[in-house]
Order: structure tokens, then sequence, then C-alpha cells
């Protein structure tokens, strides 16, 4: 995909099969939800399509945000990536504004960076498009509290990108939801399915790490465990069997509760 800027600039970003595949169902929809492995290219892809977006609306304020866990991470994730796609711009078109993580174009439209460590800086804005990056991460209310009434009266548009850290975070919960809604999109690109890495190299990483981080990072595994967890690996395989599912209730017969009474997070039944 080569995204037009004014005067039919060319940018010099030659999507893989996969991440045509999201810019077109980002096309298509106004929300989704990608679980991407590690190395898959998701800081250059959601770069593209804020740049591309920011460049091609008719709207002379358009506004478009990268968020990251921390206001640290969204630099190092995306804006050098931002700098050098726009690098073909001229000079007159867009400016950089450093200290606030800012790109201002010649039509009005505006990219900023954020952190979800200090989401309410985003209160009271208004965005078209927000990308939030590893929200598995971020505390679920950043997204119901502070980014869906902040493109509400624009009818803007969210992706959210990551790894899936657990079987039941943030990045999970909108994946299960966004199952039955046309509204959004949701696709899994584990690093078997996509020609991001030298497989050579996958198997060297597989060699290298734990079972369980190879499953979380590399293959989009969501219940893959936390490094020795208890039964973790049980877990894993059981889910990939297809052994963990939904038992219809017959009040008929006794039912069985066996309690995690953990610490510092929800009581497993």
């Amino acid at each position: 995909m080569a995204a037009a800027a004014p005067n039919n600039i060319e940018i010099p970003y030659a999507p893989r099969p996969e991440q045509a595949e999201i810019h077109s169902l980002m096309d298509a929809h106004r929300f989704g939800v990608v679980g991407a492995h590690r190395r898959f290219g998701k800081s250059v892809l959601t770069a593209n399509e804020l740049i591309k977006r920011a460049v091609s609306v008719p709207a002379k304020d358009w506004r478009g945000a990268f968020m990251a866990p921390t206001y640290s991470q969204a630099k190092g994730i995306v804006w050098d990536e931002i700098r050098r796609y726009t690098a073909p711009i001229p000079s007159h078109m867009v400016n950089f504004h450093e200290s606030e993580l800012r790109v201002d174009f010649i039509n009005g439209a505006r990219i900023r960076l954020y952190g979800a460590e200090n989401a309410d800086r985003m209160r009271g804005m208004y965005f078209d498009t927000v990308v939030c990056d590893e929200f598995d991460d971020y505390k679920m209310e950043v997204w119901s509290s502070i980014i869906r009434p902040a493109i509400a009266d624009r009818k803007g548009s969210a992706y959210f990108i990551g790894t899936f850290k657990g079987a039941n975070g943030p990045l999970g919960q909108l994946y299960d939801l966004a199952e039955d809604d046309p509204e959004w999109f949701r696709r899994i690109y584990p690093v078997t399915e996509t020609h991001s890495l030298d497989p050579v190299e996958v198997a060297a990483a597989k060699r290298t790490m734990s079972p369980e981080e190879f499953a979380r990072e590399f293959m989009c595994v969501r219940v893959a465990a936390v490094k020795n967890a208890i039964l973790g690996r049980c877990v894993d395989e059981a889910d990939e069997g297809g052994r963990i599912t939904s038992v219809p209730h017959d009040p008929s017969i006794p039912v069985v509760t066996a309690w995690d009474l953990g610490v510092g997070d929800s009581t497993a039944i």
C-alpha cells in the first residue's frame, strides 16, 4: 500500500500479505482486535495506517492517536516509524513537535502519541482514529471510560493490537466481544501462519524459550501460562486439545466446585 499525500507524494511502504489484510479490514470496520506474534510488524502497519488517514481525509481537523502502555514505549515503538514514512513529504507540508510527540500536516490533520499510564490526558479531546498497542497491559477502563467517549461524536475508529498475556486479559476480552459484532473485526496471526520471520530463527527461539513463553509470544496462545506457573502447561495442552469447553447445567445433578483463593487476583472457581 502506498499512501498518497498532497501532490501525489508516495509513502515507501509495501505491506506483507497479512499487513495488507489488516489494512483492508480497518477500511471496512470501525473497530478491530489483532493478536499478532512478536516482530510481526505492528508498529510499521499502524504508523502507515495513521499516516494514510491523515493525508487522505477531506476534514481539516482530523485527529489520530497512537497509544502504548507507557508514553516512553509509544515513543520507542512508533515515533521513528512515523518520521521514516513521512520523510518523502516536503518539510513545509508536515511539522514535527518533538516535545509533544505530535505531527501536524498541511491539511490540518494531526497524529499524536499517548501512554496508557496517563490516559486522562485524552479526556475532553476528540479523535477520529485511535490505535492501542499491547492492550493487555492496559486497564479496560482506558477503552470504556476514555477512548470510547472520545470517538463518539465523530463516529471514530479504534483498533487494538498486541500479544495475549493471559486467557482473559483486556485484549482477549475485546477479542471475544468482537465475535458477533459487524462493526468489529478480529484476527490472530501466529508465527507459523505469516512470513514475517525466518523459520530457522523461529526454531532457534523455540529452543531457547520455555514452552509457555514461545506459545505466548510467537503462537498467540491466550492461555499460555506465566513461567513456572503450577499446571500452566497442562492448561495449555487441554486448551489446544479442545478439552476446555462449556457444559450445559443440569439442575437435577449435584455440582462440585473447586475454589482458587488467590491473592491480588480474581477468585477462580
